[in-house]
């Protein structure tokens, strides 16, 4: 479609928004423009993340002696988790949701490799950050408890309670991963 001279302001760059017979709802300026802002913003923010979560892994390591250990190692292994998250989504799998599709469009290089298995990859990273969330969350809750309380667990017990929801969740994964070649249509 090629823009007349008369045309200007949100037409001139969006025309097929302004057709009455256009069903696309102005997808098309997604896949034109969104997609190459997504993917240079993805790129340019794993430079700017990394050096942050390096700071702050140094920061946990020398200026944090005043936290219990559970809580302080939680935090290190959060901090390492969205460390190798950042370099995975800004680097290895850099994803762009095509809305409102199921659709992700992938320019990763683990991506291109590895297509089934790079999703997969992604549910895990998901998983653990979930997984992460809730340790610190109840590491933090049991301090603030006093040890008379009821609701207040030993570490055993809240260690064992994030690591079931840790491999019930994985179960979820794992299952959506070996399924995946099952699905219908799956081919279309």
């Amino acid at each position: 479609y090629q823009l007349g001279l008369q045309e200007s302001g949100w037409n001139a760059c969006f025309p097929s928004l302004s057709m009455p017979f256009n069903r696309s709802y102005g997808l098309e300026a997604d896949r034109e423009f969104g997609i190459d802002i997504s993917m240079t913003f993805q790129f340019s923010y794993g430079f700017l993340t990394i050096p942050m979560h390096i700071t702050a892994v140094f920061i946990l390591l020398h200026y944090s002696r005043n936290l219990s250990a559970p809580l302080r190692t939680g935090y290190l292994i959060n901090q390492v988790q969205m460390f190798l998250h950042d370099v995975w989504s800004a680097f290895l799998f850099r994803v762009h949701p095509i809305l409102p599709y199921p659709i992700f469009y992938c320019e990763g290089i683990f991506c291109r490799s590895f297509p089934s298995l790079s999703m997969f990859v992604e549910i895990i990273f998901m998983i653990n950050a979930i997984s992460l969330l809730l340790f610190m969350l109840l590491m933090t809750h049991q301090q603030i408890l006093p040890p008379t309380n009821e609701y207040h667990f030993s570490l055993r017990v809240r260690v064992t309670f994030v690591c079931t929801v840790y491999f019930i969740l994985c179960s979820n994964g794992i299952t959506s991963y070996l399924s995946r070649e099952n699905v219908e249509n799956s081919a279309e």
